[in-house]
Protein backbone atom coordinates (compact mmCIF):
# COMPACT_ATOMS: atom_id res chain seq x y z
CA UNK A 1 0.00 0.00 0.00
CA UNK A 2 1.59 3.25 -1.12
CA UNK A 3 -1.01 5.78 0.02
CA UNK A 4 0.00 8.40 2.56
CA UNK A 5 -2.09 9.21 5.61
CA UNK A 6 -3.89 12.53 4.82
CA UNK A 7 -3.30 13.93 8.30
CA UNK A 8 0.42 13.19 8.18
CA UNK A 9 0.71 14.71 4.71
CA UNK A 10 -1.15 17.88 5.77
CA UNK A 11 0.98 18.23 8.92
CA UNK A 12 4.14 17.95 6.81
CA UNK A 13 2.78 20.63 4.46
CA UNK A 14 1.93 22.90 7.40
CA UNK A 15 5.43 22.50 8.87
CA UNK A 16 7.02 23.44 5.53
CA UNK A 17 4.85 26.57 5.15
CA UNK A 18 3.61 27.59 8.60
CA UNK A 19 1.08 30.36 9.27
CA UNK A 20 -0.51 32.98 7.09
CA UNK A 21 1.18 35.92 5.49
CA UNK A 22 0.63 39.22 7.30
CA UNK A 23 -2.44 41.07 6.13
CA UNK A 24 -4.37 38.03 4.89
CA UNK A 25 -7.18 38.70 7.35
CA UNK A 26 -7.10 35.23 8.86
CA UNK A 27 -6.49 34.95 12.58
CA UNK A 28 -3.34 33.16 13.71
CA UNK A 29 -3.96 29.42 13.93
CA UNK A 30 -6.85 29.41 11.45
CA UNK A 31 -4.89 27.23 9.05
CA UNK A 32 -4.08 24.77 11.83
CA UNK A 33 -7.73 24.67 12.91
CA UNK A 34 -8.88 24.04 9.35
CA UNK A 35 -6.24 21.33 8.95
CA UNK A 36 -7.42 19.56 12.10
CA UNK A 37 -11.08 19.72 11.05
CA UNK A 38 -10.20 18.35 7.61
CA UNK A 39 -8.06 15.59 9.11
CA UNK A 40 -10.83 14.54 11.48
CA UNK A 41 -13.31 14.50 8.60
CA UNK A 42 -10.90 12.39 6.54
CA UNK A 43 -10.34 9.95 9.41
CA UNK A 44 -14.08 9.50 9.95
CA UNK A 45 -14.65 9.05 6.21
CA UNK A 46 -11.87 6.45 6.03
CA UNK A 47 -13.39 4.55 8.96
CA UNK A 48 -16.82 4.59 7.33
CA UNK A 49 -15.29 3.40 4.08
CA UNK A 50 -13.65 0.49 5.91
CA UNK A 51 -16.98 -0.44 7.48
CA UNK A 52 -18.67 -0.30 4.07
CA UNK A 53 -15.95 -2.46 2.53
CA UNK A 54 -16.32 -5.03 5.33
CA UNK A 55 -20.09 -5.12 4.75
CA UNK A 56 -19.50 -5.56 1.02
CA UNK A 57 -17.23 -8.51 1.79
CA UNK A 58 -20.00 -10.14 3.80
CA UNK A 59 -22.26 -9.76 0.77
CA UNK A 60 -19.55 -11.20 -1.50
CA UNK A 61 -18.90 -7.90 -3.29
CA UNK A 62 -15.38 -7.21 -1.96
CA UNK A 63 -12.28 -9.35 -1.58
CA UNK A 64 -10.42 -10.01 1.65
CA UNK A 65 -7.52 -7.95 0.29
CA UNK A 66 -9.78 -4.91 -0.16
CA UNK A 67 -11.09 -5.28 3.39
CA UNK A 68 -7.59 -5.56 4.84
CA UNK A 69 -6.42 -2.50 2.90
CA UNK A 70 -9.43 -0.43 3.98
CA UNK A 71 -9.11 -1.44 7.64
CA UNK A 72 -5.34 -0.80 7.61
CA UNK A 73 -5.90 2.65 6.13
CA UNK A 74 -8.50 3.44 8.81
CA UNK A 75 -6.15 2.17 11.52
CA UNK A 76 -3.31 4.39 10.27
CA UNK A 77 -5.59 7.42 10.36
CA UNK A 78 -6.73 6.64 13.88
CA UNK A 79 -3.16 6.10 15.07
CA UNK A 80 -2.08 9.42 13.55
CA UNK A 81 -5.02 11.24 15.14
CA UNK A 82 -4.19 9.64 18.51
CA UNK A 83 -0.54 10.66 18.19
CA UNK A 84 -1.50 14.27 17.40
CA UNK A 85 -3.92 14.29 20.34
CA UNK A 86 -1.22 12.97 22.67
CA UNK A 87 1.23 15.64 21.50
CA UNK A 88 -1.33 18.42 21.99
CA UNK A 89 -2.08 17.20 25.51
CA UNK A 90 1.65 16.99 26.31
CA UNK A 91 2.18 20.54 25.01
CA UNK A 92 -0.75 21.80 27.09
CA UNK A 93 0.66 20.13 30.19
CA UNK A 94 4.08 21.71 29.54
CA UNK A 95 2.44 25.13 29.27
CA UNK A 96 0.53 24.59 32.51
CA UNK A 97 3.76 23.68 34.33
CA UNK A 98 5.55 26.86 33.20
CA UNK A 99 6.25 29.32 35.99
CA UNK A 100 4.51 32.66 35.64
Amino acid sequence: MTSVDPLAARLAQLVKAPGQAPGTGEPPGADFEMMLKEAIRDTVATSRSAETTAAEHVLGEASVREVVEAVTQAEMGLQTASAVRDRVIAAYQDIIRMPI
